[in-house]
């Protein structure tokens, strides 16, 4: 029993040094572009730089004028705001739902080749995502406001009406992010962790 106990235990260690192994470049990459790349744009935020010459170092000013200064600041805020409240939640759920339909026992290729579908979009370029965007918003020969004309609607001028840009870009995100979320989920529904690790 004792013996079978540190066999488990032993396991256990060389998996996680195993595990840190495999992560350690994406720490390495994270540490140095992201989280660096962070410190660093907060460290610039409280000098005068004009990317030319030294940093100069001006404490609060930048921030005292983004709040008093600045027209467009309060607008930025907005529509950063409404992608976050928005975007958020509908990627979230739209994500889940796919992963809880597609998530069967089936063996055949058809569950396979939803999931290559689905994730698609995710890899694609952003440049042709947009490309193909920007004709299904079409005013005149996009193919959503084609369907609406067959029911009678006249569809809005997506892209060039302020009040309906933002609801445009934010279907084209959830169209384009919601099979990488999709797949995240697929695996957390999946019990692909064996049991004696548990």
């Amino acid at each position: 029993m004792i013996r079978t106990t540190r066999k488990k235990y032993s396991l256990k260690a060389k998996e996680a040094r195993l595990g840190w192994l495999f992560v350690l470049p994406a720490l390495i990459g994270f540490s140095i572009f992201t989280f660096g790349a962070i410190i660093r744009s907060l460290y610039y935020s409280f000098t005068d730089w004009d990317l030319l010459t030294k940093p100069k170092f001006v404490g609060l000013k930048n921030y005292i004028d983004i709040f008093t200064n600045d027209k467009y600041f309060y607008q930025y805020m907005g529509n950063t705001l409404f992608f976050v409240i928005t975007l958020v939640p509908i990627v979230l759920v739209f994500s889940l739902l796919l992963a809880v339909l597609i998530n069967k026992k089936s063996k055949g290729l058809s569950s396979k080749i939803y999931r290559v579908i689905l994730f698609l979009p995710s890899i694609t370029s952003t440049i042709a995502v947009s490309m193909v965007w920007m004709w299904i918003f079409n005013p005149n020969m996009g193919l959503i406001n084609n369907i609406l004309g067959l029911f009678g609607l006249k569809g809005p001028n997506w892209l060039n009406d302020p009040s309906w840009a933002k609801p445009a870009l934010v279907i084209m995100r959830v169209w384009q992010m919601s099979g990488y979320y999709m797949i995240m989920f697929l695996t957390g529904l999946q019990p692909a962790i064996p049991r004696f690790y548990i």
